[in-house]
């Protein structure tokens, strides 16, 4: 569009144009308004700081699978999010770390705002990646009948090493995004001080049901998926409190080298509080950290798209090498994993009926809108403009502890994605017959509450903590494609309830802080 001014007229051209691309690119109606508020806000202020005739540029180009909107304004150093309150600023921050908030620079006398929208897909994510297994079946079976040497030299030399490096490398970024993750989460509250007014009792309280949903589902699937014995006892205390010793790394390469999450984490962690009580000292560092986990996110994005290739060598090798009995008890993943997804936001909602006084009928109705849109895009983000909605107008909460716990929520408090990792874990280990004891399920407790507060809302996230989780529980490699081919029915399951349970959650922390209106609660 070029350079232009600050004039009504313009900026209603500025706003046109954006809709115009993004329509261009088939983002949806909810996309594009949002885009077009926010960008109209923000020239707009800048309109009262600068005046009509500011120099104005709108520069809008693909990258990738991004759609990238620059809005650079001449003038003044000026931070539109600056002059916000504590808990808009709250919000804003932890926005940006779930990508969904523009992120504002200024550089030689220019302000620029850019918003960086992932291009939608014409083809399903989970259409290419059936279309994938389906082909490995077809093609695996028909394998079968070529002479022994050549079906060993194809699948030895050429498709599995493909399939390890193709793992490995999504391994090795998984390292990094949750690294980077976890500082960049802890330093997007914005300093000790908001955190400890504000965030810390919401924090305290999605810890202590993290906390519980995990020994609860451990609890329920050792009753389906028996736990070995270690040794000659069940609980090994001096080897548990050993391996909770061994979180701490003696150097941070050891800890990379051998891609210890917990180590990893534990170092982050440490990272992130020390650099949160500096954070004024330290916004260079802040700002690069933040900058490089969007890099290792978007690396991710993009590595993600070829993981139906490691679904269709998976495929074709169970099928040429006549291996089908490892599928026999694949069906138990999505089926338990229902189940207690279901139980736990049955257990949810009867708590709030309860204590609050609703009609059970009235208060799931409530959580329908968000309820369909992220069973049909499996998809956090896509509900979050809705579910926001829906907590300040139909379930009464104050919209300050909206504006906070919202996004918060939205980024920390994953309780559906602990029952879908412990699940996971224990029904493809017995799929690949992997005897899980009880000093595993400890590791793997700490781990599953670690990453549910540290694995960004990204698609194909789910898939990188389970590479980390069958690493730590020394479950084949080949039970990732598992997942993978699983994944769409999976993430409907572990979307949706967790949108629920979030905003259950936010209404029992209302309640709790008495903010909110029980009279349109219940009506």
């Amino acid at each position: 569009m070029g350079v232009c001014n600050l004039k009504n007229e313009s900026i209603d051209n500025i706003i046109f144009e954006i809709i115009k691309v993004l329509k261009g690119y088939s983002f949806d109606s909810r996309t594009v308004n949002e885009i077009r508020i926010a960008a109209e806000e923000i020239l707009l202020k800048y309109q009262e700081l600068f005046g009509v005739d500011a120099n104005t540029e709108i520069k809008i180009e693909k990258r990738f699978s991004h759609i990238n909107i620059n809005l650079s304004i001449t003038g003044e150093r000026c931070d539109p999010f600056s002059d916000v309150s504590e808990e808009d600023l709250l919000f804003h921050n932890t926005m940006e770390n779930i990508g969904y908030a523009p992120l504002w620079t200024y550089k030689k006398g220019v302000n620029t705002v850019a918003f960086s929208l992932k291009k939608p897909q014409k083809i399903a994510p989970w259409i290419v990646t059936l279309f994938a297994a389906l082909m490995g079946t077809v093609l695996g079976y028909a394998a079968q009948f070529l002479p022994s040497s050549i079906k060993s030299t194809l699948i030895d030399t050429v498709l599995s090493p493909l399939s390890s490096a193709i793992m490995g490398l999504l391994g090795t970024m998984a390292v990094l995004m949750i690294f980077l993750s976890v500082i960049s989460g802890i330093c997007g509250m914005g300093d000790m001080a908001t955190f400890n007014r504000i965030g810390k009792k919401m924090l305290g309280r999605f810890m202590l049901f993290l906390i519980i949903i995990t020994i609860g589902s451990i609890i329920g699937i050792s009753f389906i998926f028996p736990i070995t014995a270690s040794g000659n006892s069940k609980f090994d205390f001096a080897s548990i409190w050993k391996m909770l010793l061994q979180i701490i790394p003696d150097n941070i390469i050891e800890a990379f080298s051998t891609g210890n999450t917990l180590q990893i984490i534990f170092l982050a962690s440490l990272i992130g509080i020390v650099a949160l009580s500096l954070i004024k000292k330290m916004n260079a560092l802040t700002e690069w950290t933040l900058q490089l986990n969007a890099l290792v996110q978007s690396l991710i994005e993009i590595l993600i798209k070829v993981l139906p290739v490691v679904v269709f060598i998976s495929m074709f090798t169970l099928l040429a090498k006549n291996d089908i009995k490892n599928l026999k008890s694949i069906y138990k993943f999505p089926l338990f994993h229902l189940l207690f997804c279901a139980v736990w936001v049955l257990i949810l909602l009867l708590k709030i009926c309860i204590m609050q006084k609703v009609k059970f009928t009235v208060l799931f109705k409530k959580l329908i809108p968000t309820l369909i849109i992220t069973l049909s895009t499996a998809s956090s983000p896509a509900s979050f403009t809705t579910s926001v909605e829906i907590c300040n107008k139909k379930l009464g909460i104050d919209k300050k502890l909206v504006n906070v716990g919202a996004p918060l929520s939205h980024a920390l408090y994953r309780p559906t994605a602990i029952i879908e990792h412990i699940v996971g874990v224990f029904c493809l280990a017995e799929v690949f017959n992997v005897e899980i004891t009880w000093s595993t399920v400890i590791t793997l407790g700490i781990t599953v509450i670690i990453l549910s507060l540290a694995t960004p809302a990204l698609p194909g996230a789910a898939i990188s903590c389970f590479a980390l989780l069958f690493t730590q529980c020394s479950i084949p490699s080949a039970a990732l494609s598992l997942i993978i081919a699983l994944d769409p029915i999976i993430d409907r399951i572990t979307t949706s309830s967790m949108v629920m349970s979030q905003q259950l959650e936010l209404v029992g922390l209302a309640a709790s802080l008495d903010r909110i209106d029980k009279d349109v609660l219940r009506r």
